[in-house]
C-alpha cells in the first residue's frame, strides 16, 4: 500500500528505546490475548507509521544523506546553530579562561522594542474653550496654552483601499461651458484622475508579492474579504507597470554595482514553467552547451556608502550574473574581492578578481561527518570558533580595513595554518581514509586553502558568505510560497522588483515611498536613471526635510 499521499507533511516523532520496548510488549500481549489496544498506544503506532512514510519519501530523494536523515529525526542539530559558528552571534574573542576551559556565555538579552514613529499627526483643537477664557472650574483664573497631551493609535486598513472622489461641476445655462473643481495636490500626487490604480496601490502590490512573498491569489482573497476584489492577473499587470518604470534603474544598478570593491554571490534552484532548453556558450571551455537548469542568482556589491543587491532568475548560474555585471567595471579600478563558494559555476570570466572562498562552507564539510569522526570535528570547530571570534573583536574595535587585515594576519592566520598542517599530516599517515567524509573535507580545505585565507591576504575580504545567503532567502521564500514563475517575462519582472526592494532594504530606504517616487518621476527617470536610485531618494528626502 502506497501511503505517500496520505498526508502532505507526515509528522516525524521520536521515541526512546525503553518506551519502544514497552509499547512492543503491550501490543504483543494484546495480540496474544485477543485484546483491544489502548487509544494512547494507537496514537504512538500512528505516529510511527507517519514517520515511516516521511522517511520513505526522504530516502527516495537522490540527494539525501545519512546526516540529513539524522537531522530530520532530530538526532543532529543544524551546523549553523552550533556554538562553533559565531560569525553572527559572538561579540568577543575572549572565549576561554586562563586554564583553557571554555567560559559559559551569558544568556542573550531580548532586544529592546523598536521605537514607533507616527506616520501621520492629527491635531484636536478645543471646541468649547480658547485661550484667555474664564476658567469654568474656579471662575477666577484665565486659561493659557499648556503642553498638549499625546497618545499613539495604530489603526488597521486593507492593503488596498478604495476611495470614491466626487468632483463638483458647474455649467453655464447660456453658452454651455462646463467648469470642474480642481483635484487636491494630495490626490494628484497618487496618479492622474484617469487611472483606476494609484501609485500607492501599485507600490503596495509590489511589496506584498516581491518582498513579503505573498502570492497574488492570497492578496485576491484578502481583498475580496475587505470588499475590494482585485484579481491575480490585475495585480500582475500593476506590478509589471512598476517593473517597466524600474527597468532602466535595474540596468543602472548593474553599472553602479560593477564599480564596487567587494562582491558576494550565490544562487539557488528555481523553476520557470515555459522555460525551454537553450544553447549557451561554454564559459570555461570552447563550444556551446545545451542548458535547461533554472537558477535564481543573487549578488551583493558592497560600497563605501551603500549596498547594491541584484537578483536574476533564468537558465544560468551565479557566475553568469557576475559576468553580466562586471563587464561594466572601469578597467582602471583594482581587482575586487569576490566572495563565493568553490563551485565552478561561480567563476568570473570578464575580469580579474581576488577570489575569497566561504569558510562557512569549508567548516560545513566537516560538520556533515561529525557522527563518524566526533573528536576530529570537535577540534576543528574549536579552531574555527577562534577565527570568527577574532573577526568579531575586530568589528568591536571599529578597525579600518588595513587594521583588520593586520589583526587577522597576527591572530587568525596561525590558526588557519594549524588546520592546514593537521589536514596534511592526517592524510599523509598510513591509516588515512582518503575517500571517507573526513578525508574529502580535508582535501577540500587543502585544495582551496589560498582562497580560504583571503581575509588574511586582502583588505576588505570577508570570512564567509553568510550575508549573501541571508539575502538569497528573499527569493527562497517567494519560491516556497509561489512555487514557480509561469513565464520568463514574469521572472524578469521579479528580477527588477526584488532587486529594487532589496537594495532599498539594505540602505534603510522606505521602499513604499520610493516606488511611489519613481512612478511620479517616470519620464525624467528614463533620461537619467542614475539620479533615481534608492540612495538618491534618501538624499532627496533629507534635503526636503532640511
Amino acid at each position: 500500500m502506497d501511503m505517500r499521499n496520505t498526508h502532505d507533511k507526515p509528522k516525524v516523532s521520536t521515541i526512546d528505546h525503553e518506551q519502544l520496548e514497552a509499547l512492543i510488549k503491550r501490543v504483543e500481549h494484546a495480540i496474544a490475548h485477543d485484546l483491544s489496544i489502548e487509544a494512547s498506544d494507537l496514537g504512538l503506532l500512528l505516529q510511527a507509521i507517519q514517520t515511516l512514510v516521511c522517511l520513505q519519501q526522504t530516502i527516495e530523494d537522490k540527494n539525501t544523506t545519512l546526516l540529513k536523515l539524522r537531522k530530520l529525526l532530530g538526532m543532529v542539530s543544524s551546523s549553523e546553530k552550533r556554538s562553533g559558528n559565531t560569525s553572527n552571534n559572538s561579540d568577543t574573542g575572549d572565549d576561554k579562561n586562563k586554564n583553557g576551559s571554555k567560559k559559559k556565555h551569558p544568556k542573550k538579552k531580548r532586544s529592546p522594542s523598536v521605537e514607533r514613529v507616527a506616520q501621520t499627526i492629527e491635531h484636536h483643537a478645543m471646541q468649547a474653550m480658547q485661550k484667555g477664557d474664564l476658567c469654568s472650574a474656579c471662575e477666577l483664573g484665565k486659561l493659557y496654552p499648556f503642553a498638549p497631551a499625546e497618545f499613539l493609535r495604530i489603526t488597521g486598513l486593507s492593503p488596498l483601499h478604495t476611495t470614491k472622489h466626487v468632483i463638483e461641476r458647474l455649467r453655464c445655462n447660456r453658452c454651455g461651458e462646463l467648469f470642474t473643481a480642481k483635484l487636491s495636490d494630495e490626490v494628484l500626487a497618487d496618479g492622474a484622475s484617469s487611472g483606476l490604480y494609484g501609485f500607492s496601490a501599485r507600490a503596495m502590490l509590489v511589496i506584498n508579492k516581491y518582498f513579503a512573498a505573498t502570492p497574488f491569489y492570497r492578496v485576491e482573497n484578502i481583498q475580496t474579504m475587505f470588499g475590494t476584489p482585485v484579481t491575480a492577473s490585475t495585480q500582475y499587470d500593476q506590478c509589471k507597470f512598476v517593473a517597466d518604470v524600474g527597468e532602466p534603474l535595474y540596468e543602472a544598478l548593474k553599472y553602479a554595482a560593477a564599480q564596487a570593491s567587494t562582491f558576494l554571490i550565490d544562487d539557488t534552484h528555481n523553476k520557470i514553467l515555459n522555460a525551454k532548453p537553450i544553447l549557451k556558450p561554454n564559459r570555461t571551455k570552447k563550444g556551446h552547451k545545451l542548458r535547461s537548469g533554472v537558477y535564481s542568482s543573487g549578488m551583493m556589491a558592497l560600497m563605501d556608502d551603500h549596498v547594491i543587491t541584484i537578483y536574476n532568475t533564468d537558465i544560468g548560474h551565479a557566475g553568469e550574473l557576475a559576468d553580466d555585471v562586471l563587464r561594466h567595471r572601469d578597467k582602471a579600478l583594482p581587482s575586487p574581492n569576490y566572495m563565493c563558494d568553490a563551485s565552478s559555476n561561480n567563476t568570473v570570466t570578464v575580469c580579474q578578481v581576488q577570489l575569497n572562498l566561504c569558510n562557512a562552507h569549508a567548516r560545513r564539510q566537516f560538520i556533515d561527518v561529525e557522527t563518524a569522526f566526533p573528536d576530529e570535528v570537535s577540534w576543528l570547530t574549536d579552531q574555527y570558533e577562534i577565527i570568527w571570534c577574532n573577526n568579531n573583536v575586530s568589528k568591536k574595535l571599529n578597525n579600518t580595513p588595513t587594521e583588520r587585515l593586520a589583526y587577522h594576519v597576527q591572530h587568525s592566520l596561525p590558526v588557519m595554518d594549524t588546520i592546514l598542517q593537521w589536514c596534511q599530516v592526517t592524510l599523509a599517515s598510513t591509516d588515512a581514509e582518503h575517500y571517507s567524509g573526513l578525508g574529502k573535507a580535508q582535501k577540500y580545505f587543502i585544495k582551496h586553502y589560498d582562497e580560504l585565507i583571503a581575509f588574511c591576504k586582502y583588505e576588505g575580504a570577508l570570512i564567509d558568505n553568510n550575508r549573501m545567503e541571508q539575502a538569497l532567502k528573499l527569493l527562497i521564500l517567494s519560491r516556497k510560497n509561489s512555487l514557480f514563475y509561469k513565464t520568463e517575462n514574469g521572472a524578469i519582472v521579479g528580477n527588477i522588483l526584488t532587486s529594487l526592494l532589496a537594495t532599498c532594504a539594505h540602505n534603510d530606504v522606505n521602499a513604499y515611498k520610493y516606488l511611489i517616487w519613481i512612478q511620479q518621476n517616470r519620464v525624467a527617470l528614463k533620461e537619467n536613471p542614475a539620479a533615481y536610485l534608492p540612495w538618491c531618494f534618501k538624499l532627496n528626502e533629507l534635503e526636503n526635510k532640511g
